[in-house]
């Protein structure tokens, strides 16, 4: 994540952030939440394949990071077979409430 603030609002916005992930943590995902992040992550894909520069930048991520080859059809079907479960999982693993926080400001907030 990438939180950018007014240095008076700093507290407030770490207070937020730390709800945002115990709540992850204590409650998961909904299904609408999971179908409303599905769904902007298939309108994004979508858009992107649109044009020659995003499918290749997609395309060259894959194969420098993954040195794997994934067509369009299966970045969406990939997108399509997540489940709640899935990412029970994967709050369990990460336990997002334990994150690390890298801070820039005025020094007499860090």
């Amino acid at each position: 994540s990438y939180i950018c603030c007014n240095p008076d609002n700093t507290e407030k916005v770490l207070e937020t952030i730390d709800a945002l992930f115990q709540n992850i943590k204590n409650k998961g995902v909904s299904q609408a939440e999971l179908d409303a992040a599905r769904n902007k992550v298939l309108s994004a894909i979508t858009l992107h394949s649109e044009q020659p520069m995003g499918r290749l930048v997609n395309l060259g991520f894959n194969w420098v990071y993954n040195n794997d080859y994934y067509s369009v059809v299966q970045d969406v079907e990939q997108v399509k077979s997540v489940i709640l479960e899935d990412i029970s999982r994967l709050i369990e693993q990460l336990c997002p409430e334990k994150f690390t926080q890298f801070s820039l400001g005025p020094k007499e907030l860090l």
